[in-house]
């Protein structure tokens, strides 16, 4: 589908419903969600929301950039996701969301969504060695605040001590789940249709 068919779509389905849409995307770092989320944001003009984004904006607010402060907004950056989440839903505007969430703490509050706007799920999968690659090369490119305690994270990622099911999540409403090892499988046109179905 071109890129100027899917916004006709979508514009014409949310001008149609009185619910907005919130578009989940899920994942282990480095899988993708952050590139996808924004791509789907460009095609759809929906605004990003982004855990990451939220987070070093703390920090960068404190001025906080070294352990153990790095840390101190992991859970905070979180909450202050679903509140901004929340707040945009309350406006009826349709968003998307992106972070590495934890099953066992995203579960419920992603789910209670569901009661003011409709849901769509999509998971990215990527392999350890792929993921991991990815991890690497983008904290070595510096791009990336320190908040983020990439280090540490590469150091867990490359001892295998990661328990990487804890980003396996599963929202029980529409979900989507795309491949990203090479490109993404299914493609960005089909997602995007995903998204725009109902």
């Amino acid at each position: 589908m071109a890129p100027q068919v899917s916004r006709v779509v979508w514009q014409a389905r949310c001008m149609s419903d009185d619910l907005p849409t919130v578009v989940v995307v899920s994942g282990r770092p480095g899988s993708g969600k952050t590139t996808l989320a924004r791509s789907i944001g460009d095609r759809l003009h929906l605004p990003v929301v982004s855990r990451d984004v939220i987070k070093t904006g703390m920090h960068a607010t404190s001025d906080i950039d070294q352990p153990p402060g790095t840390r101190r907004f992991s859970q905070a950056s979180y909450q202050a996701t679903y509140d901004v989440v929340r707040l945009l839903l309350g406006k009826g505007v349709s968003l998307i969301v992106e972070a590495a969430f934890h099953a066992e703490f995203a579960d419920a509050p992603l789910r209670a969504l569901a009661a003011h706007s409709h849901v769509v799920h999509l998971r990215t999968h990527a392999a350890t060695d792929v993921s991991v690659d990815r991890y690497i090369r983008r904290h070595l490119s510096g791009v990336r605040h320190v908040a983020h305690g990439d280090d540490e994270f590469v150091e867990r990622a490359t001892s295998h001590t990661m328990d990487w099911s804890i980003y396996e999540l599963d929202l029980s409403v529409r979900s989507l789940d795309i491949d990203t090892n090479h490109g993404l499988a299914p493609d960005f046109d089909q997602i995007c249709d995903f998204i725009c179905e109902r």
